[in-house]
């Protein structure tokens, strides 16, 4: 192998938009001697997984006729390195020394192919995290007879490609087809257990549920990760952000956190860490005051600048800032909604489906003006009575208590598919109190 190398990386993708930014930052990222290039295998995705990898990709290959070794042969065509690495669109290398630590073992003539680590993240499925857990250990492996292999996260040496390409015929399991030649040939292929990525789903998809959930209980308690089926709260994250200013109120703002610990605390409680994101600390230590579990964030005291911020890029900001920004999903809470109840945070955890973006939002039946070339102009041509309105808007109510996947948040969105929309049943816990002068008007609602 030389001693520069060149590497081209092709990653193969089919609607990934939520997992795509977050693959491709990371590959970027790398710490890496030689030159690398990226080319973007794309099985006709419909969503804007194409669009967001333009920013990160050398080139696009549209396949329409998809066998997966098909496509990494297509790939391999386009590219012009020395050394083949193969990952899947949803893989995200765990550490900037991923790619050295995959190609290292092709520096030994008798190694055909490298793989590398799968690790599941904390919302991966009981079965799936099993698998993950099982397949892919600590211990470095060789393989002389056992044609194992897994193209999610490989690498070869481009001539051994050239003398042993991929069937491009198959419609599944080409790596293993691979393998077997190879092995056969005299060659060996090797698993390298540092050169990890997080992949959200696993090797298989059906089996026994009960047996696999008690099966990922076990791996839970030896690998240090919270199961879903145990407790929602270990892979959720409350972040409650805050902006102070010269303005700040402070008597009304710890009115505010009262009234939220009165609400929430009860859904709350068995959260290990609370988030709060502010650029003060008087706030902060109110807020810990009466939610000890509080972690202090320090957004950048820039009160004029913050307030041009949404939500998203508050998210961003923290998530940048963490170790591993994949391992919990994102709660978030705006404490000016004072009449929450432990039902709407309670509907959120719950959810059935921990992949997804939850919005609550409320139905508004009331007619509205647009502003058009200085003229108001009603939106419908009569005032229909609510009673027989078919069409009436539908209102989100983001800091009640909606679900973000971190992934999505660092690809440059708030939200992608797959995403829910949460109808609130209680029209009074979608108010917002702005101010004190709000909150006094309203306080013999309180009481």
């Amino acid at each position: 192998m030389d001693c520069i190398n060149k590497v081209s990386i092709i990653v193969r993708s089919k609607n990934e938009s939520r997992w795509i930014a977050a693959c491709l930052r990371a590959v970027r990222n790398q710490l890496f001697e030689g030159s690398i290039e990226i080319i973007l295998v794309d099985n006709c995705s419909d969503d804007l997984t194409t669009q967001i990898a333009l920013e990160y990709v050398d080139r696009i290959i549209n396949i329409y006729d998809y066998r997966p070794g098909r496509a990494i042969q297509q790939g391999i065509s386009s590219s012009t390195g020395n050394i083949i690495v193969l990952l899947s669109a949803h893989c995200i290398p765990k550490d900037r020394l991923w790619l050295s630590k995959l190609i290292f073992p092709l520096s030994d003539n008798s190694v055909a192919g490298v793989y590398g680590r799968q690790e599941p993240l904390s919302f991966t499925s009981p079965s799936d995290k099993r698998d993950l857990f099982i397949t892919f250990g600590l211990d470095k492996r060789i393989h002389v007879k056992d044609p194992f292999f897994h193209n999610a996260n490989s690498a070869f040496l481009r001539s051994t490609l050239d003398d042993f390409p991929f069937n491009e015929t198959l419609s599944n399991i080409e790596d293993r087809e691979w393998a077997t030649r190879v092995l056969k040939a005299g060659l060996v292929n090797v698993y390298e257990p540092t050169a990890s990525v997080y992949h959200w789903h696993g090797i298989h998809h059906n089996g026994d549920k009960e047996r696999s959930t008690s099966t990922s209980l076990i791996l839970d308690s030896i690998h240090c990760s919270p199961s879903l089926e145990r407790n929602p709260t270990n892979t959720t994250l409350p972040f409650i952000p805050f902006l102070a200013d010269k303005n700040t109120d402070y008597d009304f703002f710890s009115s505010l956190v009262d009234m939220f610990h009165c609400s929430c605390r009860e859904s709350l409680a068995n959260f290990d860490k609370i988030v709060f994101a502010s650029n003060s600390q008087r706030a902060f230590e109110i807020f810990s005051s009466v939610l000890p579990n509080a972690e202090f964030f320090r957004r950048a005291d820039n009160p004029e600048l913050s307030r041009l911020l949404g939500i998203h890029d508050v998210i961003s900001e923290y998530l940048h800032f963490v170790d591993d920004p994949f391992s919990k999903r994102i709660l978030y809470l705006d404490l000016h909604y004072i009449f929450r109840t432990t039902n709407e945070i309670n509907v959120a955890l719950n959810y059935d489906d921990y992949n997804v973006t939850l919005i609550p939002y409320f139905l508004d039946y009331r007619r509205y003006w647009s502003n058009s070339e200085a003229d108001f102009v009603l939106d419908n041509s009569d005032f229909i009575p609510s009673t027989i309105n078919q069409s009436p808007l539908s209102i989100t109510c983001l800091g009640l208590g909606s679900i973000f996947q971190p992934a999505t948040i660092l690809s440059g969105t708030l939200v992608s598919a797959p995403f829910q929309l949460m109808l609130v049943d209680s029209p009074l816990a979608t108010v917002q109190v702005k101010d004190a002068n709000q909150l006094n008007s309203i306080k013999h609602l309180i009481q």
